[in-house]
């Protein structure tokens, strides 16, 4: 019985080294239990400020401290088991004598943060050895801790920036395509997407290797960067689909922006966060058509916006799971 709990003590910690390696030194998104505790984390937020004020803004650095936290924790259970595996594996330093069970908690605890306290030490080669492991261990954990989150703050402002300088543009995908129609075609869009490309790739790379990015939420509307990008791929989608072909911008310019949408939408779907079961409401033409743009008749554009339907509906569930509605997003 007792060596089962040392099995049991090192498949955890094979766990929480799985995840933590997963999270912080791949980029195939977080590791399954980060991943768990960001989803229930950020329901939890949700559920307590349905208002969408306060408490959401705080739920990133809240869900990167508990990663952290659920780290350490995990190794120190995973530890504290291995330890009670035997009565002799943790013996008092003065007395000789085996080690209760808090004492071995006790132990297990300094030993991962490496605080160097002599009053209990591990008795024979196995938890000398652990000991000395766990100690690496979660001085490692500590190191990749602060390496891993801190970046984090950086990338959250990025995020903020390319949001913002798309609600410059515009903050619906009618906004967006009527600033930058300038009688003859949408060529001031275009010098926008040369700019915005590359930004739009990095957000989606940062989101891949950061995952608890998506939890940072913004109140400023204007901030919120799957609102924003939902409401760019709108436009471009209209301009592609909806607008007369010599009106149409490129594709040399338009791909590479779609291409960075798309990889943003594909690194927040390592979440878990699957497509909605509908698409949203199509857009509407006739503010274009007001505006002299020409247009496709709606049947048609009806039709060729259905290649677009699966990117849509991730596109709605991840604003939704953000926190926002696709109303925000003001296309419908």
């Amino acid at each position: 019985m007792t060596w089962l709990l040392a099995a049991a003590g090192l498949m955890l910690l094979a766990l929480v080294v799985f995840d933590l390696v997963k999270t912080t030194l791949t980029l195939h998104g977080a590791g399954p239990v980060t991943l768990r505790l960001g989803k229930f984390g950020w329901a939890a937020a949700r559920r307590l400020d349905p208002g969408r004020r306060h408490l959401l803004t705080y739920a990133g650095s809240l869900i990167a401290v508990l990663t952290v936290a659920g780290w350490l924790l995990g190794q120190w259970i995973a530890w504290t088991l291995f330890f009670s595996a035997g009565e002799a594996m943790v013996i008092d330093s003065l007395s000789g004598e085996p080690a209760g069970f808090w004492s071995r908690v006790y132990h297990a605890g300094f030993s991962i943060f490496t605080l160097g306290v002599g009053d209990y030490r591990p008795d024979g080669a196995p938890a000398q050895l652990a000991s000395n492991i766990a100690a690496g261990l979660g001085f490692l954990t500590i190191s990749l801790s602060a390496t891993y989150f801190i970046p984090t703050v950086s990338a959250a402002a990025d995020k903020r920036q390319l949001a913002l300088h798309i609600s410059g543009i515009g903050r619906t995908p009618e906004e967006i395509l009527r600033s930058s129609w300038n009688g003859r075609d949408f060529s001031t869009l275009a010098e926008h997407l040369v700019v915005l490309a590359p930004k739009i790739m990095e957000v989606g790379q940062q989101h891949l290797t950061y995952p608890v990015l998506h939890y940072f939420y913004s109140e400023d509307e204007d901030a919120a960067v799957t609102v924003r990008l939902a409401a760019l791929d709108e436009a471009l989608a209209i301009i592609e689909e909806g607008v007369a072909p010599d009106c149409r911008l490129p594709v040399a310019f338009v791909r590479p922006a779609t291409n960075g949408i798309g990889s943003y939408l594909a690194s927040l779907s390592r979440l878990g966060v699957g497509p909605a079961p509908e698409p949203p409401p199509l857009p509407s033409l006739e503010g274009l058509r007001r505006l002299g743009v020409p247009v496709v008749d709606e049947t048609r554009f009806g039709r060729a916006m259905e290649r677009h339907e699966l990117r849509r509906r991730i596109s709605l569930s991840l604003v939704e799971d953000s926190g926002r509605s696709w109303s925000d997003v003001g296309s419908g």
